[in-house]
């Protein structure tokens, strides 16, 4: 085991400071820099690069390499990787130490005149591979190496610092002396400086959805750079295309830019990417600059044949996480809403979900729980109704705010309400027969998510968000996917609120039910659906106008256990006279009461509060004696019989009687005391029956 005191002067010698954290930080690889091994660590595997990070610009996704500090060469081989032996290593000279990773596997590190800028690294490396004659294991600035201690967990040992003295330093300068003269750019060839007409229009034919900083800097910032000869337009569309991405930092982008300062590539490479992504899009912006570039006598660069273009894929390793330290889901309503991801409610028309919406808002805001849904604490909600005026929200919000008894006070500045009559929110179009999604609202969206700290932002409807095609699957794929973008960028849980197609009457409504394309729910981590109270269900819980309840179900539950199928949260549309009689009076003569509006509240069918008591429970459970009772009513141990015979409910056979049979069971069921199981009955038949899950002190 390598002592604490060579540790430190490996550390001093090779990256001129003896303290792991300060080490640690600048060279580890994201996310690996957040970890709790950033010190002397003897148990566990341990790593670092030589590669030092940017610390501003460090994010769990990604980083820049500023430069490399010292160079470690690995005599591990693979089925593609050429192995590098210890004499191939000593023809650069004498290493400065070896660290022994396993019994036959070794990394020997050499000293550097100077750090290897990020910019030198591709020729520095082609120099290195001339002269020991072998491909180092991945030649990446940003490759982990084993920390000079710790285990080698797959190999069952410790990791050891074998050697330290003082070899030989490689002449950074004259092996790039050494280099072979870097291809002359495009840019270099019309005078250093090739002025593309509309940068702007290019970069926004490319997504950002770019996950390393490696491709993002080293690539995409390059490229452009050599396609407008690092001008202030072409930085001012890298600039903004960078805004896009969950990690920009202004600051950031800007000294990227402005640290470049000649380039290898021609950009051809963003070229192809951009006809590849959007061919039409692409052929028409290539019109527009040939238009304007061969007026100047000036001849853009060819791009490369599609088989030329590379996809850039990479696999990542896992990072092991104990358990416990895994960082939790950010649930914001309930087990509904969650941040970073997409939630939709789907409801027919005139069911209350507008209502519902609004006195979920207000609990979310106010950090109450007004409607059964934990709220974690008050949250900041963004209301877009892109159907009502905006009068008709404020008159839903006022009176729900009077029948919970919410002040201005309890809300503050956390509520943000619009109308789509006064302010459209379109994020996705058709553009000459294609989906395209609108840029520049994305980012407005994205900005002002940010700019308020929104934690929920509800789009009411969905429909209403979008001009593509209802029934077109790949063009709802892509704007779901783009909220769902939205969620991640803004750190925001989105709620999309959609129709269903009509259904037939006393048909229950599902995910299946949403209209238009599957993808749309597909999409979505957790679906909820709202169905009308039937008549049939009113009549059995006593109910004279059904029209005024309904109830929620997760249809669709992604990221949490999904409740018992027949689980059912019912609500209630009571009246709220406003009491604005007042003011409307010199609208129309005769108007003497104010404006009614339904708010949503919690609503207990009848038959839970009387029949499915605990005391009835014990009862029913007593009779049950462990016999194997069928849910289904057509059968001869149908578990109603014993509901009938236990609570003494004559009329049983009656409609009236066996529906309150069937409330009691879904209360049941729908409370987790009992369970509809499949199981085999006595002749080997799949059937129905009832499992009980719960004590009775349970219930």
């Amino acid at each position: 085991m390598s002592s604490d005191n060579d540790i430190q002067k490996f550390l001093q010698v090779f990256f001129g400071s003896g303290d792991p954290s300060d080490i640690f930080f600048v060279n580890l690889k994201p996310p690996l820099h957040k970890r709790s091994w950033r010190k002397i660590n003897h148990n566990i595997d341990c790593y670092l690069t030589p590669g030092r990070f940017a610390p501003e610009a460090l994010t769990n996704t990604g980083g820049t390499v500023l430069e490399v500090a010292a160079l470690p060469l690995d005599d591990v081989g693979s089925a593609t990787v050429s192995k590098v032996t210890p004499e191939q290593a000593r023809r650069l000279g004498a290493e400065s130490a070896i660290i022994r990773t396993s019994k036959d596997n070794h990394h020997y590190w050499f000293k550097l005149s100077r750090p290897v800028l990020r910019t030198e690294w591709k020729a520095f490396r082609s120099v290195v591979d001339g002269i020991i004659g072998a491909k180092p294991d991945n030649p990446a600035p940003s490759m982990l190496f084993r920390a000079p201690f710790g285990r080698n967990s797959k190999r069952g040992n410790a990791v050891e610092l074998i050697k330290l003295k003082d070899g030989d330093v490689l002449d950074v300068d004259a092996m790039l002396a050494l280099a072979e003269p870097a291809a002359v750019s495009d840019s270099e060839q019309h005078g250093g400086t090739l002025q593309l007409n509309d940068p702007a229009g290019l970069m926004a034919l490319i997504p950002n959805t770019i996950e390393t900083r490696e491709e993002w800097g080293n690539e995409i910032c390059h490229q452009l750079w050599a396609l407008t000869g690092g001008s202030e337009e072409g930085f001012k569309a890298y600039d903004d295309w960078s805004s896009w991405h969950k990690s920009y930092d202004a600051d950031n982008t800007r000294k990227y830019w402005d640290s470049i300062h000649g380039v290898t590539t021609s950009g051809r490479e963003l070229l192809v990417r951009a006809q590849r992504l959007d061919p039409e899009g692409y052929a028409a912006w290539m019109a527009r600059e040939a238009a304007a570039m061969f007026d100047d006598g000036v001849e853009l660069p060819v791009p490369l044949a599609p088989d030329e273009a590379k996809a850039g894929l990479t696999f990542t390793p896992y990072d092991w996480t104990e358990m416990c330290d895994v960082e939790p889901r950010d649930w914001l309503y309930g087990d509904l809403l969650i941040r970073g991801f997409i939630s939709m409610t789907v409801a027919p028309g005139g069911a209350g979900k507008s209502s519902l919406i609004v006195a979920e808002a207000l609990a979310q805001v106010t950090g109450t729980n007004l409607l059964g849904a934990r709220v974690p604490k008050a949250l900041r909600v963004a209301l877009w109704n892109l159907e009502d005026p905006h009068i008709e929200t404020k008159r839903k919000i006022q009176a729900t705010a009077h029948r919970y008894k919410i002040r201005k006070a309890d809300i503050g500045d956390r509520l943000f309400v619009d109308s789509g009559r006064d302010q459209r929110l379109v994020v996705a179009e058709m553009r000459q027969g294609k989906p395209v999604i609108v840029r520049p609202v994305i980012k407005a969206l994205v900005e002002q998510i940010k700019l308020h700290k929104i934690d929920v932002i509800v789009i009411d409807p969905f429909v209403s968000c979008h001009e593509l095609p209802e029934n077109d699957n790949t063009a709802q794929d892509m704007i779901v996917k783009e909220w769902g973008r939205v969620a991640e960028l803004g750190g925001c849980a989105v709620h999309l609120i959609d129709h269903t197609r009509k259904t037939p009457p006393g048909i229950e409504a599902n995910t299946d039910s949403a209209r238009g394309a599957k993808a749309k729910t597909d999409a979505a981590r957790v679906v909820r659906v709202i169905n009308r109270m039937t008549d049939k269900e009113g009549e059995s819980f006593g109910v004279g106008n059904p029209r005024q309840h309904f109830y929620t179900l997760h249809d669709k539950a992604n990221m949490t256990m999904p409740p018992p199928k027949d689980h059912r949260e019912w609500f209630q549309l009571e009246n709220v006279n406003m009491g604005n009689a007042a003011v409307r009076a010199g609208v129309g003569a005769g108007i003497t009461t104010g404006d009614n509006v339904g708010v949503v509240v919690q609503w207990d069918p009848p038959a839970v509060t009387v029949l499915a008591s605990a005391e009835n429970y014990k009862k029913v459970v007593k009779f049950m004696d462990g016999k194997r009772w069928r849910s289904d009513g057509q059968a001869k141990m149908w578990v109603g019989n014993a509901i009938a015979k236990a609570l003494e409910i004559k009329c049983h056979t009656t409609k009236k009687g066996r529906e309150q049979i069937n409330g009691i069971i879904d209360t049941w069921v729908g409370q987790g005391v009992w369970q509809i199981v499949e199981d085999f009955d006595d002749h080997r038949m799949t059937r129905d029956f009832i499992e009980i899950k719960g004590e009775v002190n349970d219930f």
